[in-house]
């Protein structure tokens, strides 16, 4: 049977407030006194006087049999209750990751002409435009040398000559610096 949840964060208030062997002493003291009551109620109703053994034994039982289950019920009780404290926590931080993180996986359609992605929903559109959506990152362009050489043989050809030179060739300012390497 499980408490109430009103009940719950009440008990580990008081828990935490009077800890664990003040909350088992409260709940004792409230026991014995139950006890008390209820035996002398029924020590009149059956036998028809109170005698000293039976309010002995009322206030002896509880006292000898209950502090350590009551003890080990708050424990566990503060115990789970910090347990989920850490688990709501360290969820609330996998959540607050999960949304940061954007990745890719699985197969990625992509046209062998126009080299266009098809999206989840199946509409093509350009790879540069899927990744920056998907990914969180900007792109830039620039030919690797190979498609330099092909489509631009001259500025190719200026490119090498600065770079076996002194490394400051004419468009060298204008292209920033990049390497055979990194394209242009």
């Amino acid at each position: 049977m499980a408490l109430p949840r009103l009940c719950f964060p009440s008990l580990v208030f008081l828990a935490r407030r009077f800890g664990v062997s003040g909350m088992t002493c409260l709940v004792t003291g409230i026991v014995v006194l139950l006890s008390l009551l209820v035996t002398s109620l029924c020590l009149l109703l059956f036998q028809g006087y109170i005698d000293g053994l039976g309010i002995a034994i009322s206030i002896f039982a509880p006292l000898l049999i209950l502090p350590w289950p009551v003890g080990f019920f708050f424990a566990t009780l503060l115990r789970l209750h910090s347990a989920e404290d850490e688990l709501r926590r360290r969820n609330h931080e996998l959540e607050k990751a999960l949304g940061e993180v954007k990745t890719l996986s699985g197969l990625l359609p992509l046209c062998c002409s126009c080299k266009k992605v098809r999206d989840d929903q199946g509409y093509w559109q350009e790879l540069e435009k899927y990744f920056t959506e998907r990914l969180d990152l900007r792109l830039s362009h620039g030919f690797c040398p190979d498609c330099l050489s092909r489509l631009y043989p001259d500025v190719a050809r200026e490119i090498q000559a600065g770079e076996a030179g002194d490394g400051g060739g004419p468009l060298s300012a204008h292209l920033g610096g990049m390497g055979k390497e990194k394209g242009i």
